[in-house]
């Protein structure tokens, strides 16, 4: 009996809350008479009232997410810091939210992380004329500071600029990766896509691991990582691990915490890298769209340190959060721009077509030609490195010597014969479990270790 009249007595408290936000919340605005102060603590009360009771948003230091969804977001500008929130395609801007019965205040540690240039902000919300524009912009500001080696490039860069303000639409997104040796300028290349980039965190060598971790928890921005192939150190390592598990969603890495309890942290989101080579790992190598960088001339580009160029950068993210704020409902397959959005050919690698979606979604029609000639490229390359790849370069070896009448190899002589790129990423550990995962057979002798194998196993 007790529990039926709990059960009743909070059905009805949920039906006066839904009689309150129906009628009494539009009467408030009405009573308000046109005055903005008091409209505004009014609409300060009614967000309140709407996320007591919604279980279904998250908040972090600079957004809030309704159902995985854009809901509010931070901005910071001379001014101080605001939240923004789209209501009925009007963004207002409130200097309290509140999340339940708790206040929403951006912690001092976080307003620091944006005025150190650690994470980037918008500063308010930019009306713009069409999407159009606003791929337009970034394109020419791209142009003002770098110097690239194609249009495609410049357009693969400007919709992955775009796509990251819209990664929640995704499962899977790419890495975009400038690669090249020092002085060609892969780290100005990286700076100025964190420019544009929804909350890019710049990171690098000097940045420990523990605290990575948690600025992609908390701020599920855009991870920038410049020399992201130290070798032979911890941030390495750490660095390898994020990129392994953070091209989808759901994958998670378990750490220990402060309290040495274990602590659950999802590296998935866009990142933004450079290196001086390829990756070891031909699996993490698939999941970069490079660009490879060279020395050109570059004295008609501006610094990116001119007043005028950072302001031009401020003004896009300002767009672009309007952009994001305004299509919270997209769905992936579709596109911001009017005209058909682009699709995968058939006949690409599957691995290919799942990271170009995202870029297709964000390219305006006038540049499908650019886009699908990075892309082709792109493709082509993931076909090379398929067929050069170790496995591929061991079953060759092994076929080989067995049209010559050999059955059996030494792995040392396996090792020898892959071409030097091959034997520079892998070992000779690396080379015995190729071996063994296509069917080959390990034996040891008195001069080594050596493989033999049937020849069904080239079937």
């Amino acid at each position: 009996m007790v529990d039926f009249v709990l059960k009743m007595l909070y059905i009805i408290n949920m039906v006066i809350k839904q009689c309150h936000r129906v009628v009494a919340a539009p009467l408030w605005v009405w009573i308000a008479g046109g005055d903005d102060n008091l409209t505004e603590g009014i609409m300060e009360t009614l967000m309140k009232l709407v996320l007591e009771d919604d279980p279904y948003y998250e908040a972090g230091p600079y957004h809030v997410l309704r159902k995985s969804r854009p809901y509010v977001e931070y901005i910071q500008n001379e001014s101080g810091g605001f939240y923004l929130r789209n209501e009925r395609g009007t963004l207002r801007g409130y200097k309290l939210v509140f999340l339940g019965k708790r206040e929403a205040t951006l912690k001092r540690e976080y307003r620091q992380l944006v005025t150190s240039g650690i994470v980037s902000c918008p500063s308010d919300a930019e009306t713009f004329r069409d999407e159009e524009e606003i791929f337009e912009n970034i394109m020419n500001w791209l142009e003002r500071v770098l110097v690239l080696g194609s249009e495609g490039e410049l357009a693969a860069m400007a919709a992955y600029a775009m796509m990251t303000w819209f990664v929640f639409c995704y499962d899977s997104v790419p890495y975009l990766r400038f690669l090249g040796e020092y002085g060609t300028g892969k780290s100005t290349a990286l700076r100025a896509l964190s420019e544009l980039c929804y909350r890019a965190v710049n990171i690098s060598g000097v940045m420990s691991p523990a605290p990575i971790y948690r600025l992609i928890k908390q701020i599920k921005g855009t991870l920038v990582i410049d020399e992201a192939d130290l070798r032979g150190s911890i941030w390495h390592n750490q660095v390898i691990r994020i990129l392994n598990h953070g091209y989808t969603r759901g994958v998670a890495v378990v750490r220990l915490g402060c309290n040495r309890e274990p602590e659950t942290f999802e590296p998935f989101g866009p990142k933004v890298i450079a290196t001086r080579a390829e990756f070891s790992d031909p699996a993490l190598e698939s999941r970069c769209l490079t660009i490879t960088m060279k020395h050109r001339n570059t004295k008609d580009i501006m610094s990116l340190n001119d007043e005028r160029i950072l302001e031009g950068a401020a003004v896009i993210r300002n767009k672009l959060l309007s952009l994001r704020m305004a299509y919270a409902n997209m769905q992936a397959g579709s596109s911001v721009f009017r005209g058909e959005t682009l699709k995968p050919p058939e006949h690409w690698e599957p691995r290919v077509k799942q990271i170009v979606q995202p870029l297709y979604d964000f390219t305006p029609v006038d540049y499908h030609s650019e886009i699908k000639g990075f892309m082709e490229a792109v493709n082509v390359g993931y076909c090379e490195a398929l067929r050069n790849g170790p496995e591929e370069q061991v079953k060759r070896i092994l076929r080989r010597a067995d049209s010559m009448g050999v059955s059996r190899m030494w792995l040392a002589e396996v090792y020898q014969l892959l071409d030097y790129k091959c034997r520079k990423r892998n070992t000779r550990k690396s080379v015995s479990r190729i071996l063994e995962r296509i069917g080959a057979y390990r034996r040891h002798g008195r001069e080594g270790t050596f493989y033999t194998w049937e020849s069904d196993i080239f079937r």
